[in-house]
């Protein structure tokens, strides 16, 4: 124990509190990710939204489209494969592209191992 105080950074705390995971990057400005969600992703992140998630809207056939602040790609990619195909990340093209990379060597792979 030590008689020095610590002092808190708020702007570290809002960071903290908006980040998805441990891979957000504190000396990047967050950027925005467009997300479309079906019906049955949609209940879900109604309900448990993201954190910094913002509703685009909500259409009459129960899907959505919403945003998320996120500074590094791997705050969503996980998200976004967990959820397939019932999440379509619409913004921005550099994150489909990996995506689409990552999807593509994984089904190269899988028809490696069909019978």
């Amino acid at each position: 124990m030590t008689d020095k105080t610590f002092e808190k950074d708020n702007k570290l705390d809002k960071l903290l509190d908006e980040s998805i995971s441990v891979w957000f990057r504190r000396d990047i400005e967050p950027f925005e990710v467009k997300i479309f969600a079906d019906k049955l992703a949609a209940k879900f992140f109604k309900r448990r939204p993201l954190p910094s998630q913002k509703i685009e809207s909500l259409n009459t056939d129960g899907t959505m489209e919403f945003i998320v602040k996120i500074t590094h790609e791997m705050e969503i990619l996980p998200i976004i494969k967990y959820w397939i195909p019932h999440l379509i990340l619409i913004e921005p093209k550099w994150i489909q592209e990996i995506i689409k990379e990552d999807l593509e060597g994984y089904t190269e792979k899988m028809d490696q191992y069909s019978l």
